[in-house]
């Protein structure tokens, strides 16, 4: 169950992905993309998936806060399966802008998450959004989780 939880935490702090080492964006990259962001998230390598955030999400958390706070709840176990189940485009909110809805191309994808300790394991669907920056790709974080890390406290209250 609590490798679930985690999952549902991954899915609230991924909404979308990219990065340099994919070049210029192209529809059928953003699963690559995708793929490359989630496994650095599942990883808890935070610190790798700051630099491929959407710029304007950037300039309202800066490194090491986003770090600090995503540590905060890992993700337990290991990413044992990836698999894309499709590819659409939509267009979204970014949040953190004042701009409108920015095209995206979103994919679903089928995760799993085996526990090393109980062998267990949870698979669960997440679909997220790459957004196009300057021909890049680029991920963003749910306006919740923005909130969350934009908190000074990642959410926590103090007794």
């Amino acid at each position: 169950m609590r490798s679930l939880l985690a999952f549902i935490v991954l899915a609230g702090a991924l909404t979308a992905a990219a990065g340099d080492a994919y070049g210029q964006t192209r529809r059928s990259d953003a699963a690559p993309f995708l793929s490359h962001i989630v496994r650095l998230i599942a990883a808890n390598d935070y610190a790798a998936a700051y630099p491929l955030l959407h710029p304007a999400q950037r300039r309202l958390i800066n490194a090491v806060d986003y770090v600090n706070c995503e540590q905060l709840s890992p993700i337990p176990g290991k990413l044992s399966s990836l698999r894309v189940l499709r590819t659409t485009h939509e267009r979204i909110h970014v949040a953190g802008t004042s701009t409108g809805r920015a095209p995206s191309t979103a994919v679903t994808f089928e995760l799993q998450l085996t526990k090393s300790l109980h062998r267990e394991s949870a698979t669960v669907h997440l679909t997220a959004h790459a957004v196009s920056v300057s021909g890049r790709w680029t991920w963003i974080l749910s306006a919740r989780r923005l909130a969350l890390d934009r908190s000074g406290t990642c959410g926590i209250v103090a007794d």
